[in-house]
């Protein structure tokens, strides 16, 4: 699985998570071997122009589009997770984000089910 994010940052300013939302988080997932993904989507926060062979997924508040995509990952259940500064920026962002929000259950993205306390 590949990820990225992008944040509404400010002007000129990097983008904070106490202070700006996530807008849009992009995924693929790919089989091992196989040439293209299986899976292209997007989530928005509000809405977004048409990608050609991508769903799109909109939402109207931030915490539904971050409780949206952990669910995602966790049925997904990747083997390995990818990405542009992912390890430096997107996870810790996000979970960053979704603790400012209250979005408890976000950082549970691994294979112990059950295990969220």
């Amino acid at each position: 699985m590949s990820f990225d994010i992008e944040c509404a940052g400010r002007k000129g300013i990097f983008p904070e998570a106490k202070i700006d939302p996530v807008i849009q988080i992009a995924t693929m997932v790919t089989v091992q071997g196989e040439a293209k993904p299986f899976i292209r989507n997007v989530m928005v926060l509000n809405t977004c122009s048409h990608i050609v062979g991508t769903h799109t997924m909109s939402f109207d508040k931030e915490e539904k589009l971050l409780e949206a995509w952990s669910d995602f990952v966790r049925a997904v259940d990747p083997d390995v997770v990818i990405g542009y500064n992912t390890s430096n920026f997107d996870f810790p962002y996000l979970l960053d984000r979704a603790r400012h929000l209250g979005v408890l259950k976000f950082p549970f993205l691994g294979r112990l089910n059950g295990r969220c306390h």
